[in-house]
């Protein structure tokens, strides 16, 4: 089902980062908030491009990446120099990732690479 979507100057657009529509490629999966219009379009107010929600288990920690099991399924999830944070109980998010530790329990926010089963890091929400 196709549905159609307003943006304007106005309309925040992420994509592990504020971009701007330019940034959004076909194949990129779109999650929006607005006004519906009369017409049924969609005035976006907000875009998140590709965004992702998972709740997962540490399976290995590499150089710049966490390997997540995922309801049995791998993910490889990339931390991004400069982007990628962690929350620790509930503290604020530093970059330091270092915590994280096989076996464990996370909530990660980021961005999907289309058609892969990898993932860019936004947050990663653990116990320390």
């Amino acid at each position: 089902m196709l549905h159609s979507i307003r943006i304007t100057d106005g309309t925040s657009i992420w994509k592990l980062h504020p971009t701007t529509f330019d940034q959004v490629a076909i194949g990129d999966g779109l999650y929006a908030r607005g006004v519906r219009l009369p017409d049924g379009t969609l005035a976006a107010d907000s875009v998140w491009v590709n965004i992702v929600n998972l709740h997962a288990h540490i399976a290995a920690v590499g150089r710049n990446l966490l390997h997540l099991d995922h309801k049995g399924q791998r993910i490889v999830a990339h931390v991004v120099p400069g982007r990628s944070a962690a929350v620790y109980n509930g503290t604020p998010a530093i970059s330091d990732l270092s915590l994280l530790r096989v076996g464990r329990h996370v909530q990660v926010l980021g961005a999907w690479h289309p058609d892969t089963n990898e993932i860019d890091i936004a947050t990663v929400y653990a116990a320390a």
